[in-house]
């Protein structure tokens, strides 16, 4: 790396995609003249840092992890969602609850979960022990469905996917879900795909991953924003 002068500043190391570093360090920056990218060298592998449509203006860009360890039947996700980013995706792994549940997400205002309007879901679900699509729906308060199936075999691992399109705006928030699992009590394995809403026009900084009243909770929860241009 160095510096020319004042009107051009800094200027890393120069190659192409086909002559990278051999020995390369952690930290060390070069710019590939045939594909005008920035890389970093990470201490495993190069990392793309700038330029191109890739980095400009898509992809997913991690915010923050969660985790429940099976002593509460909720767990909040505090101020995740911002004027940052439109659309996120929610990442549940490893689920479980202590009594057969299913998993709900209430939105936050602060630390308060909004209760007040309809959350509206519906799936359709696939299990390995059943000859037909199962199907399920409803409007209530309780909250927006996950994409996972009912727990019938308790402490069962399961994961799932949720994006939520819009929460941060003050329009009605919706939901788009998956989740799998593996009920080993009963040698099945589900597979759900989800859908929801939040039909208040509300502004919401965050997110309630909750089970029942004392149905204790397990779960890692990741949360990504949509990069937009």
């Amino acid at each position: 790396m160095a510096i020319s002068n004042n009107s051009t500043g800094l200027r890393p190391g120069v190659c192409t995609s086909s002559t990278r570093p051999t020995a390369p360090y952690e930290g060390q920056h070069i710019y590939e003249t045939d594909t005008d990218l920035t890389y970093v060298w990470g201490g495993s592998a190069w990392q793309q840092v700038s330029g191109g449509t890739a980095v400009g203006n898509s992809g997913l860009v991690y915010i923050t992890t969660a985790t429940a360890s099976g002593t509460s039947s909720i767990l909040n996700v505090v101020g995740c969602f911002s004027s940052l980013y439109t659309d996120y995706r929610i990442i549940l792994s490893g689920t479980s609850t202590s009594t057969a549940d299913d998993i709900y997400i209430r939105m936050l205002n602060g630390s308060t979960p909004v209760t007040t309007g309809t959350y509206g879901w519906a799936y359709l679900g696939y299990s390995s022990r059943a000859t037909a699509p199962h199907t399920n729906g409803y409007d209530q308060t309780a909250g927006a469905y996950t994409g996972m199936s009912t727990f019938n075999a308790p402490n069962e691992k399961h994961h799932s996917k949720l994006d939520v399109m819009s929460p941060y705006l003050a329009v009605r928030t919706y939901f788009l879900g998956q989740g799998v699992g593996l009920n080993s009590g009963l040698n099945a394995f589900n597979f759900l795909n989800g859908g929801g809403y939040q039909e208040s026009a509300t502004s919401f900084d965050g997110f309630q991953v909750r089970a029942n009243a004392g149905y204790n909770l397990t779960t890692t929860v990741r949360v990504y924003g949509y990069r937009q241009a």
